[in-house]
């Protein structure tokens, strides 16, 4: 398969000083170390385009073909791997989406680099996938959907760190590109062979070989013969990277938990016992699980729980109906039925399940209570 580079799209010189403006509208810190002396056209180029600190909400379309759901979805969760580290969502819409994705053959890989895509007239792509289809190898979908991805987000590319340019073969470079991606010379200079300005390594000290936003270059254009390896997915540097550029928020614990469900003395619990839980860890958020049953003590409630005399606080940072149905399960398989049905009830009581859902609950916690009684 034959390989195809990446170019980072830049705007037009016109547009440069507004794109500027508009950069640190959005994110002040974009903005070039004051006191420098230069004209503005200068200072636009040198000023940064990240989202800002707040993260990044931006909608996703594919206006020019219409590719089928399948690949919208998987292009879409290869954009949104970024968010596992960082403070990053991109969500599908039909409706003037910001980031526009077009599958051009010919047209290489592209896009244009972070708040830049929004001087871009919304009838063109801010970022292109040549060719790209359900058959393309999973390993273009790291490679190149997550790299395209970073400089939506920012991002520049990282073989442009003057640590690596000073490895590469002026000459030779510039054979390779024009052999493989019919690159002119000029083109080659400015993607691959001219180093970032210092304003714009904001986040990494050193050069990074394995990021997904380095080239992979062979060692035919390098002057010890060594290659490049360049990133085939988002190392660890990069995740650190996306993780401090745009953090996670996390909302403090609440400061007066609510009891989610109490358990009490019945004739299969007597006092004295120990009462066994396996409750859905993603489920409860700031909650207690409250045991009134004298001298008995909850356990295997699993990974995050703290206890606190005989109850236990749990976290939940989203609902996620099959992992809550599987562990509803493993509380039906674990506990006699009678304690099993009043658990389940507890669990699911503060829970926003659908119709659908909660007659799934109740019929188990039916069966429940029928084996009980037996």
């Amino acid at each position: 398969m034959k390989f195809i580079g990446c170019t980072l799209k830049q705007l037009p010189a016109h547009l440069h000083v507004e794109a500027a403006k508009e950069a640190i509208r959005i994110n002040p810190a974009n903005a070039p170390a004051r006191g420098l002396a230069m004209p503005i056209e200068r200072l636009a180029v040198l000023t940064s385009k990240y989202w800002g600190a707040k993260g990044v909400k931006l909608t996703v379309g594919f206006p020019f073909d219409n590719p089928e759901q399948a690949l919208r979805s998987r292009i879409l969760s290869h954009m949104n791997a970024w968010g596992k580290w960082g403070n990053v969502v991109f969500t599908e819409t039909k409706t003037d989406p910001q980031v526009r994705i077009a599958r051009t053959e010919g047209q290489g890989y592209y896009s244009y680099l972070g708040s830049d895509i929004l001087q871009i007239p919304k009838n063109e792509p801010t970022l292109n996938l040549d060719s790209f289809t359900m058959q393309t190898p999973d390993s273009e979908f790291f490679r190149v959907v997550r790299h395209e991805t970073g400089h939506t987000l920012g991002a520049p590319h990282e073989h442009l760190r003057k640590e690596l340019i000073n490895r590469l073969d002026r000459e030779k470079t510039i054979a390779y590109f024009q052999k493989w991606d019919g690159w002119d010379r000029q083109t080659t200079i400015e993607q691959v062979l001219t180093p970032l300005a210092d304003a714009d390594l904001i986040e990494t000290q050193n050069a990074d070989a394995n990021s997904i936003m380095c080239y992979q270059l062979p060692g035919e254009i390098t002057l010890d013969g060594q290659p490049i390896v360049g990133g085939e997915d988002i190392d660890v540097v990069d995740q650190g990277f996306v993780a401090k550029v745009y953090p996670k928020t996390t909302a403090p614990p609440p400061t007066d938990p609510q009891v989610l469900f109490t358990i009490k003395a019945t004739a299969d619990h007597p006092a004295g016992q120990r009462i066994y839980l396996v409750p859905p860890k993603p489920i409860l958020k700031g909650y207690l699980i409250e045991c009134l049953i004298p001298g008995s003590t909850l356990h295997d409630v699993g990974e995050g729980f703290e206890v606190v005399g005989v109850s236990r606080s749990v976290s939940l940072p989203h609902i996620n109906w099959p992992a809550i149905l599987a562990s509803i399960e493993k509380v039906a398989a674990a506990l006699p039925p009678g304690l099993a049905a009043e658990v389940i009830r507890g669990l699911v009581a503060h829970l926003p399940l659908t119709p659908t859902q909660l007659a799934i609950v109740d019929a188990l916690i039916e069966a429940l209570l029928g084996r009980a009684a037996l």
